[in-house]
């Protein structure tokens, strides 16, 4: 049967199952609020959150206002186009550091030198050849080579 329980009475010793009407109890939800004067703190807290959060979003929105018009004259008295502006204010470019020369590169540079000794202009090795061969040649394998000639091949890129 649906909605009732099992109780251990003398009549189940008997061998007369006792069945007993199962109990629902409330399910109280975790955010409950239980009298009037907590709902009226809540709703009033409410109230001032959202009004907080409609003074911050007036205030970014005139901020951003007088910011456009601070970047309009600027590009005006330089001369610039607004757009131009907003990248340099806006870090929009990104600079690069100036890389370092790679011993990678030198020896590649230097394979390239040799494979294309004496071949006119439009025959030179292509860079999958110049790689392979420097995989190949065990004389310019990094492990190989000594500090200072590694340094005077990055040294003459």
């Amino acid at each position: 049967m649906l909605g009732t329980v099992p109780t251990t009475t003398t009549q189940q010793a008997v061998g007369e199952p006792g069945l007993q009407p199962l109990q629902m109890l409330p399910v109280i939800p975790r955010n409950h609020i239980s009298n009037c004067q907590d709902k009226f703190r809540a709703a009033l807290s409410q109230k001032n959150h959202q009004q907080k959060l409609q003074a911050l979003a007036e205030d970014i929105q005139a901020l951003n206002r007088e910011h456009d018009h601070a970047v309009a004259e600027l590009a005006k008295k330089h001369c610039k186009k607004v757009q131009y502006i907003c990248q340099l204010v806006n870090h929009w470019i990104n600079y690069k550091k100036e890389q370092k020369l790679s011993l990678w590169n030198g020896l590649i540079h230097l394979k390239a030198k040799e494979l294309n000794e004496g071949l006119p202009a439009g025959q030179h090795t292509s860079l999958a050849n110049i790689w392979k061969a420097l995989v190949t040649d065990k004389n310019l394998k990094p492990e190989n080579l000594m500090r200072q000639q590694q340094k005077d091949i990055v040294a003459s890129l």
